[in-house]
């Protein structure tokens, strides 16, 4: 199961960092990987003032999904 670790909004953009769970097994051109990027993105954007969205693992930007 993929575990949500912290998540912060500052100066526009949210940050969300997970377990490593969250990209095991997926690769970064993977139609899940884009499925899962465009997921926490979305969910992300609802919130009040988000422009931008960093995706990390475990404290790390991976470039899984593109950052």
């Amino acid at each position: 199961f993929e575990s949500l670790g912290s998540a912060t909004i500052a100066s526009g953009t949210a940050t969300a960092d997970f377990s490593t769970h969250l990209a095991y097994g997926i690769t970064p051109d993977s139609c899940r990987t884009k499925a899962i990027k465009a997921q926490i993105e979305e969910t992300l954007r609802q919130f009040n003032g988000v422009e931008d969205v960093r995706i990390l693992i475990e404290g790390k930007a991976e470039n899984t999904f593109g950052d």
